[in-house]
């Protein structure tokens, strides 16, 4: 309706449908349509923007006022029709509508100077150049104005855009001024082409020019993020290799700012496959842009975890594939899938990209790529950071060996506490420290009563089973700047700064009436059974009222503190393991401390 007032008030002379100016208004719908499907790439923002905005560039230069703007509104029509979401929908329709208002203002600012139309008896190149750049400043001024208006202060055509708080918005509109700086060129040779041979064959010729120059804008492209995967690349190894004191979390932000120069994204993270408990556990989590949306996590403690299996990222660790979903909302595997349908509404499409990070066959995490858009993800994205993905797949587990490597060294292979050498040697940190601040510091010695008739009784594997339930125990029952460590065969050694006799005491019957209380395994339970570690090592399975099928055992546990009982700091673990032998001849099942030692050796009786 509006167009019609126009023609007539401001366009009394409107050029007809004549078989001349059809078949351009036809070939501007139908690149207004491919464009608004089909994003164009913006390689300097790694952004994906639509180039509507330049195909009505070239409407207005071409075609009659009132007519150049018929293409993009029937493209609008096609594609609105097309969509079957309402905030998208609304959105499209204030695109085409500002796109709209500023062609019919550029139109009438420039008809009103006698610019338009161009025809071909007419056509010089000063002139064309004049009107073509009027019509560039002008259209460019009042869309990119437009748009910064209405993403200050949303309107109802752009209410999906509130969703870009922060930088979202602003990257759009720089993307949008991007594509449309770097296509107006392309938009001015089209429309001289057209303007030149208003024919068939002219329209063909400025197709052919626009699909070359497109496809030279792609390769140009392309080597830019060829080249921002090798500066990636560079950088990560940078970071795996040089950097020897990087953790997994560094390497893994490291990576999701990498793969920020390569792909968009408005939240990504990181899942480690953890092969002990056999979950994925989200370590990092990266999100450059504000994402309104809802979030839906397993929760283990504080821990965010998926079962292999579960939901998307369990799927794509199981299965070892990488993943593109189009919207999350219509995937049954998401917790989106379950919103309500208001919520969906509100929470507008949203994409997936999911890689598996696999080294050397092995799965060692997921990496999760989320954007607010509907199919904002292909095959190239995948490409693009895929490897990426397997470098930083490599270093994780190279880390994860390393640190493995250490805990071997340091820890004893059965029970999971320190071996003798490194107690040892945290022992001796901990005296030079106390000796130079004259701070207190108690040392045990803990030795498990009879554990040689168990033996004997149940054979060595139970043993050692034995010995797995009681080092889980210690290690409950200390704090978490204590150490506790394997002294040997079935004694232990627990290390405790800043701890003085009174509160060394406490502790250590802490330890022993725990230990008296329990119900170890006995003759009902085979060592050899695959599963008997396993459910021995957790006490809470364990019933403490049942006598068949368990065997009570008993600790003796020697105590010595400095300064309190020596200011000879290097005779702290000879005063503990005194204080132990004290306990084991006084009846075992007892807490000795060194003075006490010391007294019974002075007074015999």
């Amino acid at each position: 309706m509006f167009l019609i007032v126009y023609a007539f008030i401001f366009e009394p002379s409107v050029a007809p449908w004549t078989a001349k100016t059809a078949p351009f208004a036809l070939l501007f719908t139908g690149l207004a349509f491919v464009s608004c499907c089909i994003p164009a790439s913006a390689p300097l923002y790694s952004d994906r923007v639509r180039a509507t905005a330049v195909v009505a560039l070239s409407a207005v230069l071409v075609l009659p006022p009132a007519l150049a703007s018929l293409p993009i509104l029937a493209a609008g029509a096609a594609l609105i029709t097309m969509l079957n979401e309402r905030a998208t929908r609304q959105e499209t329709l204030g695109h085409v509508t500002l796109i709209v208002l500023s062609q019919l203002t550029t139109a009438i600012i420039l008809r009103s100077r006698h610019m338009l139309p161009i025809d071909h008896a007419h056509l010089t190149i000063t002139r064309f150049a004049s009107v073509s750049l009027w019509a560039c400043a002008l259209f460019g001024c009042i869309y990119l104005g437009g748009l910064l208006v209405a993403h200050l202060s949303p309107t109802i055509f752009f209410r999906a855009r509130k969703s870009g708080i922060g930088r979202g918005w602003k990257i759009f509109w720089a993307n949008e001024a991007y594509v449309y700086l770097g296509g107006a060129p392309v938009a001015m040779i089209f429309s001289l082409i057209l303007i030149w041979n208003s024919t068939l064959a002219g329209a063909a010729l400025a197709t052919a020019g626009v699909a070359f120059l497109g496809y030279l804008n792609h390769v140009l492209g392309e080597r830019r993020i060829l080249r921002n995967q090798v500066l990636a690349l560079e950088a990560l190894t940078r970071r795996a290799m040089i950097d020897e004191s990087a953790s997994v979390e560094q390497l893994l932000n490291e990576f999701l700012q990498c793969c920020r120069r390569l792909i968009l994204f408005n939240r990504a993270r990181v899942w480690i496959y953890n092969d002990a408990e056999m979950l994925l556990e989200k370590v990092c989590e990266h999100s450059p842009e504000f994402l309104p949306a809802r979030q839906v996590e397993t929760t283990l403690g504080q821990r965010v975890v998926r079962r292999l299996g579960e939901e998307l990222v369990g799927r794509v660790a199981e299965r070892a594939a990488p993943l593109i979903v189009r919207d999350a909302r219509r995937d049954a595997r998401h917790p989106f899938y379950r919103l309500s349908a208001e919520e969906k509404a509100r929470l507008g499409p949203v994409s997936l990209l999911e890689l598996p990070l696999v080294a050397c066959g092995d799965v060692v995490g997921v990496v999760e790529f989320e954007r607010n858009a509907w199919a904002a993800y292909t095959s190239s994205d995948k490409l693009r950071v895929q490897s990426l993905a397997t470098l930083v797949a490599m270093s994780v587990a190279n880390i994860e060996q390393h640190r493995s490597i250490c805990r071997q060294a340091v820890t004893d292979g059965l029970t999971g506490l320190y071996n003798k050498r490194h107690i040892l040697q945290i022992l001796a940190d901990e005296v030079r420290r106390a000796e130079r601040y004259r701070h207190p510091l108690s040392a045990m010695m803990l030795d498990l009563d009879g554990f040689k008739a168990y033996n004997d009784n149940y054979g060595h594997l139970q043993g050692d089973v034995l010995l797995q339930q009681l080092a889980h125990l210690i290690q409950r029952n200390i704090r978490s700047a204590d150490s506790a460590g394997r002294y040997g065969g079935e004694e232990f050694i627990l290390v405790m700064p800043e701890t003085d006799k009174q509160a060394a005491l406490v502790i250590a019957e802490r330890i022993r009436s725990q230990v008296d209380a329990s119900r170890f395994p006995g003759a009902s339970y085979s060592a050899a059974s695959p599963n008997a570690i396993a459910n021995f090592v957790n006490l809470d399975a364990v019933a403490t009222g049942a006598e068949e099928g368990y065997a009570h055992k008993t600790i003796s546990i020697g105590v010595a503190t400095y300064p309190q009982d020596t200011d000879d700091i290097q005779k702290l673990l000879a005063l503990a393991d005194d204080a132990l032998y004290r306990a084991k001849r006084g009846g075992r099942n007892q807490v000795v401390s060194a003075e006490a030692a010391h007294a019974g050796r002075n007074n015999p009786s």
